[in-house]
């Protein structure tokens, strides 16, 4: 069972944002995440934190990752974001090494590639005010733009 943390507000919601900007993740996982914590992205599914870590260790490995946020929505059980993300690719991220660890459906990113994209994602709660389901609802711009 998680331990209780405070309501998911946007003050909480920007704190959040700040840890995931942050090349270390072991806050999300101690202050923000249920141990059975699910990512939904792009039709993939991650679960919990090996899931989550294995994704994030490979994409940040080659791709810098900032989120700013947009708008936040409060919801019953939960909250929207609509959220700008921005990818500079430092190393290229292949299909191959995407396919090495599960992941389908995302396109690879070449090295140097730098773009911006506004995306929503809905975040539910558990009881305990940790985070338990993320879904992204991302635009995919078409291959021959990236």
């Amino acid at each position: 069972m998680s331990t209780p943390v405070p309501p998911f507000t946007e003050d909480r919601y920007r704190a959040y944002l700040a840890a995931f900007n942050k090349p270390d993740h072991d806050p999300l996982f101690r202050d923000f995440f249920a141990p059975d914590v699910t990512l939904v992205t792009l039709g993939n599914v991650l679960r919990g934190e090996a899931g989550i870590r294995t994704f994030y260790g490979y994409f940040h490995s080659c791709v810098r990752e900032h989120i700013d946020l947009i708008a936040f929505y409060p919801c019953p059980g939960g909250a929207w974001a609509h959220v700008a993300m921005r990818l500079e690719a430092f190393e290229a991220l292949t299909q191959e090494g995407l396919e090495a660890i599960g992941i389908t459906g995302m396109p690879a990113i070449p090295k140097g590639l730098a773009y911006e994209n506004e995306m929503f994602i809905h975040y539910a709660l558990d009881a305990n005010n940790r985070l338990t389901l993320l879904r992204c609802a991302e635009y995919v711009p078409p291959r021959e733009s990236i």
